[in-house]
């Protein structure tokens, strides 16, 4: 007896993060997003910059409750502008794309998406680009190393530039966070939530790699002031620190020397702070930054061919 009543105590300050959503609820959301990336091909002492700024706004409206708790809503992302920044030879250009995006889904209490339907109207399909003769670096030659290295990371680096912009899909996007930890919680107390894969060396295995999670790690920070209210604080944390280049080369079943890759180093750490209504647990507010450093080092050489350097900081805000 005495037991329990000291686990119940224990427990007392713990509290639910679960979402609430009310019927008929409608909210109106903007981001704004800036990834600033720094350029420099071997050889070059400086620095080349380049900025991107893109915008959108997105509706959240609730159709119905679902008995467990969750909802079912309609999510619109209308439009996406994208602002490419002053460089050397060209003036800033703003883009408005008609990206569309049109969803019935399923949000559990926890920010879950359990099921979805997409309702935008069906675009015609782009023709499949020609298949590739199984290579990744066909005649690596100094002057064409940086589309080609583009090209041989392909996927990887395309989640780092996606992971620093926050603006993709709903994986790495602010619009649907965060996801909300199973069972009341007390500050300091953490979760994960899986974004994104990348590969990891098996011990003992003989070099063979596998596909390992690309994991936020969430923590509960409590009540705190926010625009001069209370909101709960949660903030979520990401580290990427790996080489693509043994991966890719075995992948390819070919040496450094036949792809002409011998490193691939990528890094990004990232951090999103939210701010959460006190008793629906709606996102208010949240803050994200991240920075990066990806480079491509040549097989005959020491000095990367390319490097770049990456910053990204997205604003969520509440209409």
């Amino acid at each position: 007896m005495v037991g329990l009543a000291a686990l119940l105590f224990l427990a007392s300050d713990a509290t639910s993060l679960d979402r609430v959503f009310a019927a008929g609820e409608s909210d109106r959301f903007d981001v704004q997003s800036r990834l600033q990336v720094e350029w420099r091909h071997r050889g070059m002492e400086t620095w080349l910059p380049s900025d991107e700024e893109a915008r959108y706004g997105f509706t959240v409206q609730v159709i119905r409750l679902l008995p467990q708790g969750g909802a079912r809503v309609r999510y619109k992302r209308p439009t996406l502008s994208v602002t490419k920044g002053e460089v050397a030879d060209a003036d800033p250009v703003t883009k408005i794309e008609k990206v569309n995006w049109d969803y019935e889904m399923d949000l559990s209490v926890a920010n879950e998406i359990l099921e979805h339907k997409d309702l935008a109207p069906k675009l015609p399909s782009k023709p499949k680009p020609p298949e590739g003769d199984g290579s990744l670096l066909p005649g690596w030659q100094e002057q064409e190393a940086s589309p080609q290295a583009a090209a041989f990371v392909g996927r990887f680096v395309d989640d780092v530039f996606r992971l620093a912009a926050f603006t993709g899909s709903f994986d790495s996007a602010l619009d649907l966070a965060p996801r909300l930890p199973f069972g009341p919680v007390k500050p300091g107390d953490s979760w994960k939530r899986t974004v994104g894969f990348q590969p990891q060396l098996l011990k003992g295995e003989g070099g063979k790699f596998a596909i390992q999670r690309l994991d936020y790690a969430y923590v509960y920070q409590g009540i705190v002031d926010w625009n001069g209210k209370k909101v709960h604080r949660v903030v979520a944390r990401l580290q990427l620190n790996t080489d693509l280049a043994a991966f890719l080369n075995q992948a390819a079943r070919a040496t450094p020397e036949q792809t002409g890759l011998r490193r691939a180093p990528i890094s990004m750490s990232a951090e999103i702070e939210f701010n959460l209504d006190l008793a629906t647990r709606k996102t208010l507010g949240a803050v994200a930054t991240a920075e990066g450093q990806v480079g491509f080092v040549a097989a005959d050489s020491n000095e990367p061919i390319d490097e770049f350097k990456i910053k990204g900081r997205t604003v969520l805000s509440t209409k």
